[in-house]
C-alpha cells in the first residue's frame, strides 16, 4: 500500500466516493454484488485516489474472489480505462504478480476485448 494511500485513510477519505468503491475497499462482497446486479455500469465507477475503476481496484487489491465476482459484469466494463499511472486492467493484474489474477483478467479480454489484445496489423507496414 502506498504511503499517500495511508495518509488518505488517516484522514477518512477512503470512506468517500462511489458506493461500490467504498464497498470494495471494505471487501464487502454482498454490497458489491447488489450494486452490480442493480446497475452493471457501476463497474466503471472510479476511485478518486488511484483513478482505478471498480474492477482495477479489486485486482490491484489482490482480491481474487471479489475480482471474479466483479468481472462477471465485464460486458459493461470499459477495458480502455487507464488509472492515474497510465495502467489498464491487464497492466494492473500483471503488477500484482498473481498468476490467478492475470489469468482471470486475460479471460475477460478474450471474451470482451479481443480487439484490444490482437490489435497488431496482419503485415508490418514499411514506411
Amino acid at each position: 500500500m502506498s504511503v499517500s494511500y495511508l495518509f488518505e485513510a488517516e484522514r477518512g477519505l477512503l470512506e468517500k466516493g462511489p458506493e461500490i468503491i467504498v464497498a470494495i475497499r471494505k471487501s464487502d462482497h454482498g454490497t458489491v454484488e447488489q450494486i452490480l446486479a442493480e446497475d452493471p455500469n457501476q463497474i466503471n465507477s472510479v476511485d478518486f485516489v488511484t483513478g482505478q475503476n471498480a474492477a482495477m481496484l479489486c485486482v490491484s487489491g489482490r482480491m481474487p474472489k471479489l475480482s471474479a465476482e466483479v468481472l462477471q459484469h465485464a460486458h459493461a466494463l470499459d477495458l480502455r480505462h487507464l488509472d492515474r499511472f497510465g495502467h489498464d486492467l491487464l497492466d494492473v493484474a500483471g503488477l500484482t504478480g498473481s498468476e490467478e489474477l492475470v489469468d482471470l483478467v486475460l479471460e475477460v479480454y478474450e471474451r470482451s476485448g479481443k480487439h484490444l489484445l490482437n490489435n497488431w496489423p496482419d503485415e508490418p507496414s514499411v514506411t
